[in-house]
This record gives structure tokens, sequence and C-alpha cells, in this order.
């Protein structure tokens, strides 16, 4: 009896295991994104930000878990953003509001970004091609 128990608990342990390895599998730990501009302007450059970093997602269901960036945390919490274009759960997960304006979102997002001088994660313009490669995943 004490054989069969051992062998069941080790079956346990190894199948534990695994899964643990499988439910990892979903973050974004060890992937890259990069940003490409298509139909750029003539002599215009293009600042990038990282607003909501990418926790996990499901490629099976296209679905995606965002958290607030520490540098943009007050920036989502003001009155005219949340609830406004973005959710924030008690866990800090981030859902798009449905209908919100993604161009006034940037456009609020860039005025926020000058005026209390978060730095830019890079610049895109005629000498890179108008993309930048291997970045952390977010939004």
């Amino acid at each position: 009896m004490k054989k069969l128990i051992s062998v069941l608990l080790a079956l346990t342990l190894a199948l534990s295991m695994g899964t643990a390895a499988f439910a990892l599998s979903g973050t974004a730990a060890d992937k890259n994104g990069k940003i490409t501009v298509g139909n750029p302007i003539a002599g215009e450059s293009y600042d990038y930000y990282r607003i909501f970093d990418l926790e996990s997602y499901d490629t099976e269901n296209e679905a995606f878990v965002y958290t607030v960036n520490a540098k943009w945390v007050a920036f989502v919490g003001q009155s005219t953003v949340k609830d406004a274009y973005v959710e924030v759960d008690d866990q800090g997960y981030v859902t798009w509001v449905a209908d919100a304006s993604a161009a006034d979102f940037a456009k609020l997002a860039l005025s926020y970004a000058k005026a209390n001088g978060v730095a830019k994660l890079g610049t895109l313009n005629d000498s890179n091609h108008f993309t930048a490669e291997d970045l952390e995943l977010g939004y």
C-alpha cells in the first residue's frame, strides 16, 4: 500500500509540474514586439511610449491582459481618462471602454507626457525607416 501511495504522489507531482509550465507559456516574458509606422509623413518624427504593460495573452482566444505602466498611473487615474477611455479593475487590469476614441486618448496621453516629463521610449524617423524592434510588449 505504501508503494502504491508513493507512486500516486510521484505522478501527481509530475503532472502538476507540467501544468505550471503550461500556465506560464501565455506570458510575454520571452516575447518582443515592434512598431512600424505605415505611410509616414515626409520629414516627420514619431515618438512612442508604453502606457500599458502586457501581462499575459492567450493566442488561441486572442485575449490580452494589460496593466498600467508605473509611469502612467497618475494619467490613467485622472477623471478625464478613467472610465472615459479605460477601466481599471481592483486587480489593476485594464479594459478599453467601448466606442472610446483612440485618437483623443493619444492626444491626452501626449499632453500628459510633455507636461509631466514622461520619457518617451524612442523616436521613429527616416534614419530608422520608421520601425522600432525588440520592444517589450504593451500598448
